[in-house]
């Protein structure tokens, strides 16, 4: 089969789509996540996160060296949010625009291509092309194209850092104009505005050339996936 970053015919990797080190706040004692399914009522566990065969060895590779190493050792070494946030707004500054970007990209490049189905809603179609050429070429664009947002995800009565959360891609859109898809992972929700279709001038917390992130701090209850899922398993039988 052909690796889908490279298009080279090579024996594939089993790869993740959201790095594995975004999922090790998650894991129990017992080196387990759980894993919920509200759609059809179920939980249960898994003890790694969610590979499929899509990358050659050197893709995986280019991969983790060039975007995955940095960005860890950015999040967690020393932790770049911490447990307990009590502003209301939380600064990223001096990240490197290009690696930051890509890796990003990154896991929304991979969730397109992936079949699993907790990314079934991420088609990114002509724009998968696109992405798969930055990526190769390592090259971010400007801020304006494929704009990233993003806010930092609390229980708001402890201010504790939900770091250990990881969800589906979820699509919508803003005020009925770009498609924007967004993903939960390191204690924060991300946005990814598709294409070339900018946010307004006004909105000022997407990540700049300059390096920098301004993150809303948010009650992960106001997420609409978790305040349903929670409302309903509350629910009296």
């Amino acid at each position: 089969m052909n690796c889908r970053l490279c298009l080279e015919p090579r024996a594939l990797c089993e790869s993740h789509i959201v790095p594995e080190f975004l999922f090790r706040p998650g894991y129990d004692e017992r080196h387990r996540l759980l894993k919920i399914r509200r759609d059809v009522g179920e939980a249960g566990h898994i003890k790694k996160g969610i590979r499929e065969p899509l990358l050659c060895s050197e893709c995986e590779a280019a991969l983790n060296t060039q975007f995955e190493q940095p960005v860890h050792r950015l999040l967690y070494d020393p932790p770049l949010i911490p447990s307990v946030v009590t502003s209301e707004r939380f600064l990223l500054s001096g990240l490197d625009y290009a690696t930051f970007k890509l890796f990003h990209l990154s896991i929304l490049w991979r969730a397109s291509v992936a079949r699993h189905e907790l990314f079934r809603h991420v088609q990114l179609g002509p724009y998968e092309e696109v992405v798969r050429g930055m990526l190769r070429s390592r090259t971010p664009g400007p801020a304006r194209q494929f704009q990233i947002f993003g806010s930092v995800l609390v229980r708001t009565s402890e201010r504790l850092l939900c770091d250990g959360v990881i969800t589906q891609a979820i699509v919508t859109r803003l005020n009925s104009g770009p498609r924007v898809y967004w993903m939960v992972f390191g204690g924060a929700c991300w946005n990814y505005v598709v294409g070339s279709h900018p946010l307004p001038e006004a909105f000022p917390y997407s990540l700049s050339e300059a390096g920098t992130m301004e993150l809303a701090v948010t009650d992960i209850l106001d997420l609409k996936p978790f305040s349903k899922f929670m409302s309903e398993i509350r629910r009296p039988e």
